[in-house]
């Protein structure tokens, strides 16, 4: 019990978090797609903790979609805010649209069709797990690829630039994403 209380503290924290950055200014695309990101990985991290929690299979499987979606907010919320980033850039509309319809086209059919990305939930001694379908998270893991390395590719150039501030904050931001999403893409897509 003691990781799905420290997930569900980390999403209050994210949360938390994000509406203080709303609270600063919420018409900025900045502060919008950072608050987007965090609170896809507040869903994330409650999606997981329900699925440990929870030993209905229909439940756990319900459970199981709702935090498989969040990577994929996570990715483009990243991929708008590493554009918009430091000093809230206009991103173009077509950047907007191909993140936005990439994220949607695996949305779509996560929440509408049962076996696509995850197909059944196998229950073992130690616990349960989802099998995933090989193509389709094929397909899901090459848009978070995509999505998180465009973002860290920006903010590792941004941390080499010659403005102090801007280099320090995209160099914050991109080695703390790193190791966080290292973790996470470890953690919860391969293993």
């Amino acid at each position: 019990m003691l990781k799905p209380a420290l997930l569900i503290i980390i999403a209050t924290v994210n949360i938390l978090v994000g509406l203080l950055v709303l609270r600063r200014d919420s018409k900025k695309l900045m502060n919008i797609s950072f608050t987007a990101l965090i609170w896809s990985m507040a869903g994330w991290s409650i999606g997981i903790a329900a699925f440990l929690i929870t030993d209905d299979y229909r439940v756990a499987f319900f459970w199981a979609k709702f935090y498989y979606l969040f990577p994929i907010l996570i990715g483009a919320a990243i991929a708008i805010y590493a554009l918009s980033f430091p000093d809230n850039r206009k991103v173009s509309r077509n950047f907007l649209i191909i993140t936005l319809c990439g994220a949607a086209i695996l949305i779509v059919p996560l929440l509408s069709i049962r076996s696509f990305i995850t197909t059944e939930l196998v229950y073992y001694e130690w616990g349960k797990e989802i099998v995933l379908q090989n193509v389709h998270y094929l397909f899901y893991a090459i848009y978070l690829f995509v999505t998180f390395g465009a973002a860290m590719f920006r903010m590792f150039n941004l941390s080499r630039g010659e403005e102090f501030l801007e280099a320090v904050q995209a160099k914050f931001f991109f080695y703390g994403f790193l190791i966080a999403g290292t973790f996470g893409i470890v953690f919860n897509l391969i293993l």
